[in-house]
């Protein structure tokens, strides 16, 4: 299970690999990120979450990462981000009293 906190640290870091790797094709991107690499604070990384996710899931779409090592540590984060998410809600659900009547 990855919390939010984990996995924004995880996408930075994958971020900043993909930086090392030149992988950032489009200026705009490259410029957000630049924009959030700055702003990017370890300790309230959860802040930065949904930015982050934005920021990937575009870099992604323009192909910049297919095939490599960070898209598939990105696939994996997300699918336990999915999961983990899918495992709160059950659990919320689950704690809640029923519906039914006690007899």
């Amino acid at each position: 299970m990855m919390t939010r906190d984990e996995q924004a640290r995880l996408l930075f870091t994958l971020l900043d690999a993909a930086e090392g790797e030149s992988r950032f094709r489009d200026p705009a991107i490259a410029e957000r990120w630049l924009s959030l690499k700055a702003r990017f604070d370890n300790a309230r990384s959860e802040n930065s979450h949904s930015a982050l996710v934005e920021l990937f899931e575009e870099l992604d779409r323009t192909g910049a990462i297919t095939g490599t090592w960070i898209q598939a540590r990105w696939f994996a984060a997300k699918a336990r981000g999915e999961n983990s998410t899918r495992r709160k809600e059950h659990q919320t659900l689950a704690g809640r009293p029923s519906d039914r009547a006690v007899n």
